[in-house]
């Protein structure tokens, strides 16, 4: 089974671990800051296929950079 590797899995695990209520503009903000655009782009494509919540949040993250 595939997942995200290196970086992108320590932001998913970071993800579950401050939940889906406590994902907001700053924790957004925070993320963008660390996570270059090819990370952010390939962040998406690794999560699209687990947790909704999740993945709406990596694209919130992609987004943001646009």
């Amino acid at each position: 089974m595939a997942g995200p590797e290196g970086k992108n899995a320590l932001v998913v695990q970071a993800l579950r671990y401050l939940g889906q209520d406590n994902i907001g503009p700053r924790e957004i903000e925070t993320l963008r800051t660390t996570s270059s655009p090819a990370e952010k782009r390939k962040l998406s494509k690794d999560v699209r296929f687990g947790v909704d919540w999740i993945y709406e949040a990596a694209k919130r993250l992609a987004e943001a950079s646009a």
